[in-house]
């Protein structure tokens, strides 16, 4: 029953960012599976006895595991996510998707975003010197696709 979730949740992320990069340099991420595997077994536990709660709070401490572990050059990251305000954002979410038959639910997908974002720390300092502009070749990824389409931004 998803045993495998805090591995493939992990090894996800790392796939992710580390294959996301700004200019010349590379997100690292030092996270690991086993790390988040007790605590994944006590929310599956948890779950019925806490009527799901027992989900999102596992989630916002991998969420926080992940970000905490994630750097860029000798940039960390830090998420001050409670769970408290993650069910708070996620009872107002869903209330405003229900109550509109699913019309704001990208007014929800933003205030997670935001509330998200405003809670990111970056602990630091970039050194904007080393960043340049990656000499990598172009992927042949969603970059180019508007050229394909011969489309015109302006």
């Amino acid at each position: 029953l998803g045993l495998y979730s805090p591995f493939m949740t992990v090894d996800a992320y790392r796939y992710t960012m580390e294959h996301t990069h700004l200019g010349n340099q590379a997100f690292t991420v030092r996270a690991r599976g086993e790390d988040l595997f007790g605590k994944w077994i006590l929310a599956l536990l948890l779950t019925l006895p806490t009527l799901g709660v027992s989900q999102v709070w596992f989630s916002v401490q991998a969420q926080r595991y992940l970000v905490e572990r994630t750097q860029l050059g000798a940039v960390r990251l830090r998420l001050n996510v409670r769970t408290a305000d993650v069910v708070g954002l996620t009872i107002v979410n869903l209330l405003l998707v229900v109550g509109t038959a699913g019309l704001a639910a990208p007014v929800a997908l933003v205030r997670s975003l935001k509330f998200m974002t405003e809670r990111l720390e970056i602990i630091g300092k970039p050194n904007f010197r080393e960043l340049t502009q990656s000499t990598a070749p172009e992927r042949r990824g969603g970059e180019g696709l508007l050229d394909l389409l011969d489309g015109d931004m302006a």
